[in-house]
This record gives structure tokens, C-alpha cells and sequence, in this order.
């Protein structure tokens, strides 16, 4: 499941009980140049909130490094170049820069 939260972030949260990593990978992330790693939860979902670049993305979710999986509940599927589909996730707003604190001198 995937939901462009009012700042501007996207929150994944994908249902993997069992499983021991749950990455997302996708065009944002250069798949898995920099896949980003979802936090679990005692009731078997895995949820990760981060920015995304404003545009249309493909992504997946990749369950212990070799199980690919496509999220049905994102904003549509588009068939990939394996025979599989991937998730669309479409961004419009982006999400506010985090002011990064000033050192003390």
C-alpha cells in the first residue's frame, strides 16, 4: 500500500510476516543501486516514510534479497521487461526540505 501523506512524503507499508528484510527498490532508488530498507512491526506489516521526486516512479518491494513482489494497492501496475509488473507510484507534490541544524561556533 502506498499513500502520499500532506507533507509531501510517501508512506510504503507493505505485509510480510515472517520475513527478515523488506527493501523498496524502484526508479527513485535506481533499483537496487540504493534500495531503501522498511522498518517492521510486530503485526507483520514493514513501513518505511521518505521523500520521492515529483513524477511517475515504477518500484517494487524485494523480500530477503531474491523475492520480488508487486503492490497492487498502488497507483496502477505496468508490465516490466521480465513478464512480471511493476507498482506505479505517482508523486505531485514534493515533499519540505528538514532544516538541518546550524553548528554552534
Amino acid at each position: 500500500m502506498v499513500t502520499i501523506k500532506p507533507n509531501g512524503r510517501v508512506e510504503f507499508r507493505f505485509f510480510a510476516r515472517g520475513a527478515r528484510r523488506v527493501q523498496v527498490v524502484g526508479e527513485f532508488t535506481d533499483w537496487l543501486a540504493q534500495p531503501i530498507e522498511m522498518s517492521p512491526g510486530a503485526d507483520g506489516w514493514w513501513r518505511l516514510s521518505t521523500p520521492v521526486p515529483v513524477g511517475e516512479h515504477r518500484f517494487r518491494y524485494l523480500i530477503d534479497g531474491r523475492h520480488w513482489m508487486t503492490d497492487f494497492a498502488a497507483f496502477g501496475v505496468a508490465p516490466n521487461k521480465f513478464g512480471q509488473f511493476d507498482s506505479m507510484l505517482v508523486v505531485t507534490k514534493r515533499a519540505p526540505r528538514v532544516p538541518q541544524p546550524i553548528a554552534a561556533s
